[in-house]
């Protein structure tokens, strides 16, 4: 499952949950299957897929809605055109960079999802990387904004190594720092049971808050 993982820490104007929200919208995921991959992949719209094929709910891109959520929560655009928002505490630039490593689909990937982030006001840049680079530099001392990267899950088990607030340092795998109290125990939970003694019900409440807090845009299979 490849996902853009948001770095909130590095990214501080990432850290307003209306950003999230935002770029997960204009995120040109159908554009990704069919451009991309001639229709050879899955949209993913969640931490897992496969075990519930019904789950993966539909998604259209949507700029228009994209940027009346960032208008609805008090971003307003500069002279540049790029969004920015005033609080109490502190003034946001929406600016972000992609990370990924140099392989021609992934890099890709990261320019068309850049472009399509710009139009509605982001200012965003890609960097790309060495597979050993990103690995060492980038991804192990959690040095990026956001990634654009891939991560192997087979049973709804293998979610606790990559959305545990434990796993959150290195050599953990939960590289957003992710860190929620309910979904830590249904991660737990599922880390102790069987495929056939895990329920509906505890796979759609993980699914549930992880999309809520939006964490990372889940894009393809």
């Amino acid at each position: 499952i490849y996902s853009i993982f948001i770095n909130q820490t590095e990214s501080p104007a990432l850290s307003n949950i209306s950003a999230r929200k935002a770029l997960r919208l204009a995120t040109p995921k159908n554009a990704i299957i069919e451009d991309i991959f001639n229709g050879y992949a899955d949209i993913v719209n969640s931490p897992i897929q496969g075990f519930s094929p019904e789950r993966q709910d539909g998604f259209s891109q949507n700029l228009e809605e994209a940027e009346k959520i960032l208008i609805d929560a008090g971003w307003e655009k500069n002279e540049e055109g790029t969004y920015t928002l005033e609080t109490e505490d502190e003034n946001f630039l929406l600016s972000t960079s992609i990370s990924t490593s140099n392989v021609p689909e992934l890099v890709e990937i990261a320019e068309l999802i850049a472009n399509e982030w710009r139009k509605i006001g982001v200012e965003v840049s890609v960097k790309v990387f060495d597979v050993s680079d990103l690995n060492q530099n980038v991804i192990r001392p959690r040095n990026f904004e956001t990634l654009l990267f891939g991560n192997v899950i087979n049973t709804p088990a293998d979610l606790y190594s990559f959305w545990h607030s434990s796993r959150r340092n290195d050599p953990g795998l939960n590289i957003t720092g992710y860190a929620n109290i309910e979904t830590d125990a249904v991660l737990e939970d599922l880390a102790e049971k069987s495929i056939n003694e895990i329920s509906e019900e505890n796979i759609n409440n993980l699914i549930s808050e992880i999309k809520q807090d939006v964490p990372a845009i889940f894009l393809y299979s």
